[in-house]
């Protein structure tokens, strides 16, 4: 339990460093305001925001760390000698596949509606069995394509970016 109250605080600590420097950078982020934008709708909003929250979660993880309430990983009850790393280099994979279809310009919609669909079968393939693979495919198919349109939609239509 101290390795994981240790590796908590360690890393609430990074998570709230990042954070800050996510936040600070936004603030420093240029408005266009002869577009209309004012501090409210500028391109650094966003960025702040999630800054922010990384930063008091980071506080979050580092307060439990101290109060000795950490939850332990995995890989405190594990043998080391028995973890694989295939699930692991499987999301690496996918990953860089994802990244690698916008760098080709691939349409987004097509590569995220492809990368979840995979990414949800892979990883909850072995847990199910008979017609619940069927449900699984058929659920990963239908959060893909909700989350493809979903993400281009918000980009496009609210922030005014343009997707690949």
């Amino acid at each position: 339990m101290m390795r994981a109250r240790a590796r908590d605080l360690w890393a609430g600590l990074g998570w709230m460093t990042f954070g800050a420097a996510i936040a600070a950078h936004a603030t420093s982020m240029p408005i266009p305001r002869h577009l209309g934008a004012t501090t409210i709708t500028g391109p650094g909003l966003l960025p702040f925001m999630l800054g922010t929250g990384l930063a008091l979660l980071g506080a979050i993880l580092v307060l439990r760390s101290v109060r000795g309430q950490a939850v332990p990983g995995p890989d405190d009850e594990a043998d080391p000698a028995t973890v694989s790393n295939r699930r692991s280099f499987a999301a690496l994979v996918l990953m860089f596949g994802y990244a690698a279809a916008f760098a080709l310009r691939q349409p987004f919609v097509l590569c995220t509606v492809i990368f979840i669909w995979a990414f949800v079968i892979l990883f909850n393939w072995r847990e199910a069995w008979g017609a619940a693979r069927l449900r699984l495919v058929a659920g990963a198919l239908v959060l893909a394509l909700a989350v493809g349109f979903s993400v281009e939609f918000v980009f496009e239509n609210l922030f005014y970016v343009r997707l690949p």
